[in-house]
C-alpha cells in the first residue's frame, strides 16, 4: 500500500517551530492553530534527517509522545496522528484506554532512502514522573499540551532523549524534546518556566503564534467560518484559547483587562536605552518598594519602560543602594536622570514633618541617598493614575499605526508584566446575583510597582492627556477617594522637592 505525507506549516511561526532544532523548544498557540499537527509531523522531518546506519543504510529513529491521561491521548493526540497516518500502515499496537500505543513505520522515502520510525504514545496518569520517564530510550520526545503535565516531565524526559539509535547504527544526528500548549495562566508553572522571557529556563526556545482574531492568525483557511468568534464564552477563556494571551487568575479582574496585550505592549527583545534621552523614574513605598525606569521618545511620544526594581520589606537605605547600583550599571551609566515622581501626599507630609523636626518621608530619604530630584505627581487618585496608564496602553504611536505608545522590556520588568496580565486586579467577591468585584485594587506584591508606573506616567505627560480628555483638573491629594473636580494641589505637592538643597 502506498503512503505519502505532505505537510506545509500553516504560518510563519509554526514554520519556524517545525525547523527548530534547539534541544528543548516548543510552540504556544490558540485552539485550532495546528500546533499539535505540526508537532506530530516533525517526526518525519527528523526521521529523514537522521544519518543512515553504517550497518544497513536505514535511518533509525524512535519518538515518544506524552500526554497527561490516556483518555486525552485517545480523544485528541491519536486522532490528530491518524488524520495523517492511518492505522493500517506499518505495525500498529493499540494499548487501549490504559496502556501505551506503538506505531512502527518503515518507509521508502524518495531522495532519502529507508526510514525506520517507531512512535510510542504514553500517558503519565498517576505515575511518579521520574519512574515513568525511566522506561523510555527515544531519539526525541514530544509533550502534547505540556501545561497539563507536571512541571518535572520536561526535565526528566529530556534526560532520556538521544539514546536511540545506538553507536552501532551511527548514533543520533539530532536529539531533544519539543512541546506544545495554549498560553498558560500567569500563576501556572508554565508561565514562569516557559512563557515569560524574564524567568524562562535557560536553553528553551519558544515560538508564540498570533492570536486567532489577529490578521496574522495561522491555519485560519482550514477552520470553519467564525471559528474564533467568542460566542458568549467568558473573558478568561477567550483570552487564553482564542487570543493566545496569558490567562489571569479567576480570583480577580485585571485592572487593564481590555487595554493591555502582552504581544503588543511587550518588546520582542531587550530594549536598549537611548543615551541622549533623560530617564524618568516612578517610586512607590510599601511592603514591596518599587522603582520604574522609563524614557519617552521625543519624536513619537512612545514610552519605553526599561526596568523595574522591586524589593520586599527593606529599609530605604537598602533600596536606595540597589537603585544606585541599577542606575550605575552598564545599561544606564551616563544617562541623565531627570526626575523621580512619587505620591504627592507623601511628599507633602515629608515637607511638613521636616519643619517640625520629624523623620522625612521614604521617597525623600531615597532621593537623598540616590541624589535624585523628586516631584510629587499631579494626583494620587487611583482612577486618575490608572486612566493615565490606560491612555498610553491604548494610544497608537504617531509614526507606526501598529505600535502602541507604551513598550515594555521583556526581561527587566517581570513584576509589571505579571501585574498587567493578572496580579494587579480587583478582587472577586461572591454575590447572590453572580460574581462582582471590589471597587478598589487588591493590595498585593504587584500594586507597588504598578503605583510607581502610574506616578511616572502621570507626571511625565499623562496628567495633561487625562485632564484634556475630561476637561477638568483632576488632582486629589489622598488615595482613598475619587478625584474631585476643580481642586489644585499646593505648591509643595505639585512642585519639585530636592533634598540635596538641604545640605
Amino acid at each position: 500500500m502506498g503512503f505519502e505525507v505532505r505537510y506545509e506549516a500553516p504560518g510563519k511561526v509554526s514554520a519556524r517551530f517545525l525547523t527548530d532544532r534547539s534541544f528543548i523548544h516548543g510552540i504556544i498557540g490558540p485552539n485550532g492553530s495546528a500546533k499539535t499537527t505540526t508537532a506530530l509531523m516533525k517526526f518525519f522531518y527528523i526521521a529523514c534527517e537522521q544519518r543512515p546506519s553504517p550497518v544497513d543504510g536505514v535511518r533509525y529513529t524512535r519518538f515518544v509522545v506524552i500526554r497527561d491521561t490516556y483518555r486525552q491521548m485517545a480523544r485528541s493526540t491519536l486522532k490528530s496522528w491518524h488524520k495523517r497516518v492511518p492505522k493500517d500502515m506499518g505495525r500498529y499496537q493499540d494499548g487501549g484506554q490504559n496502556g501505551q500505543t506503538t506505531h512502527h513505520l518503515r518507509l521508502q522515502v524518495p531522495g532519502v532512502g529507508i526510514i525506520d520510525m517507531e512512535v510510542i504514545f504514553a500517558a503519565i496518569g498517576d505515575n511518579d514522573v521520574e519512574d515513568f520517564c525511566r522506561g523510555f530510550e527515544p531519539t526525541a520526545a514530544y509533550v502534547n499540551e505540556a501545561d497539563r503535565c507536571a512541571r518535572e516531565v520536561i526535565t526528566h524526559l529530556s534526560g532520556r532523549c538521544g539514546r536511540y539509535p545506538d553507536a552501532l547504527h551511527g548514533g543520533c544526528s539530532w536529539y531533544g524534546l519539543w512541546f506544545d500548549m495554549n498560553a498558560p495562566d500567569v500563576d501556572h508553572w508554565a508561565y514562569e518556566d516557559i512563557y515569560d522571557p524574564a524567568t524562562r529556563l535557560p536553553g528553551y526556545s519558544v515560538h508564540i503564534q498570533p492570536g486567532g482574531r489577529t490578521p496574522e492568525a495561522e491555519n485560519v483557511p482550514n477552520l470553519p467560518p467564525g471559528y474564533y468568534e467568542p460566542r458568549n464564552r467568558p473573558d478568561w477563556w477567550v483570552r487564553r484559547f482564542i487570543d493566545n494571551l496569558p490567562g489571569y487568575s479567576r480570583a480577580g479582574k485585571p485592572v487593564y483587562e481590555h487595554e493591555y496585550h502582552d504581544q503588543i505592549h511587550v518588546a520582542s527583545e531587550v530594549i536598549a536605552p537611548r543615551r541622549y534621552i533623560p530617564i524618568y523614574i516612578g517610586l512607590d513605598q510599601g511592603l514591596f518598594p518599587s522603582a520604574i525606569i522609563t524614557q519617552r521618545l521625543p519624536q513619537t511620544g512612545q514610552r519605553l519602560v526599561l526596568a523595574e526594581l522591586v524589593m520586599e520589606n527593606v529599609g530605604y537605605k537598602t533600596f536606595a543602594a540597589a537603585l544606585n547600583r541599577l542606575l550605575a550599571s552598564e545599561r544606564f551609566r551616563g544617562i541623565k536622570v531627570e526626575k523621580a515622581f512619587v505620591d504627592p501626599a507623601g511628599l507633602a507630609r515629608s515637607a511638613a514633618s521636616e519643619e517640625g523636626g520629624e523623620a522625612q518621608h521614604w521617597a525623600a530619604l531615597v532621593a537623598r541617598e540616590c541624589r535624585l530630584t523628586v516631584v510629587g505627581a499631579p494626583s494620587n487618585a487611583p482612577g486618575v493614575r490608572q486612566e493615565a496608564v490606560r491612555q498610553e496602553l491604548g494610544t497608537v504611536a504617531m509614526d507606526d499605526p501598529h505600535r502602541r505608545n507604551m513598550l515594555i522590556d521583556p526581561v527587566h520588568c517581570p513584576m509589571l508584566r505579571r501585574g498587567f496580565n493578572s496580579g494587579y486586579h480587583y478582587r472577586k467577591r461572591r454575590a447572590s446575583d453572580g460574581d462582582s468585584y471590589e471597587p478598589t485594587v487588591n493590595k498585593n506584591k504587584f500594586s507597588n510597582p504598578h503605583d510607581a508606573l502610574q506616578y511616572v506616567v502621570l507626571g511625565d505627560g499623562g496628567y495633561e492627556l487625562v485632564s484634556k480628555r475630561n476637561g477638568t483638573d483632576l488632582r486629589r491629594d489622598d488615595d482613598d477617594h475619587p478625584p474631585q473636580q476643580g481642586r489644585r494641589p499646593s505648591r509643595t505637592q505639585a512642585g519639585d522637592y530636592n533634598p540635596l538643597n538641604d545640605f
